[in-house]
């Protein structure tokens, strides 16, 4: 992971901006530069790199599960529900989080258990 100890916005015409994101809101960006706070439409932006410094790891719980999205990014919350289709769960780094399950590919448990076979979420060997 890149060590990034400002914000970096990259424009749509491939410009870099680096200072602090303060907010998104009603299609536009709030960033901080050195100079000046700019707001930029949202259209206009085509990656936001957040930066990573003061960035803390959290503390590993019991109940932390591996959320695996469509794409194949990962999320890992501590879940705290699971009903209906509705997935709750937070974490120290981000907060609570209610999602509907369909919006993952994939959901592992003990993900601290060092003798768990990591299958890659082989649904096929289940039969």
């Amino acid at each position: 992971q890149t060590e990034r100890t400002q914000d970096t916005m990259r424009l749509s015409n491939n410009d870099k901006i680096t200072g602090t994101l303060i907010g998104i809101k009603e299609g536009t960006a709030n960033f901080k530069t050195e100079f000046a706070t700019l707001t930029v439409p949202m259209d206009r932006i085509q990656h936001l790199y957040l930066g990573n410094e003061d960035q803390g790891r959290a503390r590993r719980r019991d109940n932390d599960v591996i959320l695996t999205f469509h794409d194949g990014g990962k999320l890992t919350l501590g879940l705290s529900d699971l009903t209906s289709g509705i997935i709750t769960g937070e974490s120290e780094n981000f907060g609570k989080l209610t999602a509907q399950l369909e919006a993952f590919s994939g959901l592992q448990f003990n993900i601290y258990d060092e003798n768990a076979d990591d299958d890659s979420g082989a649904a096929d060997d289940w039969k």
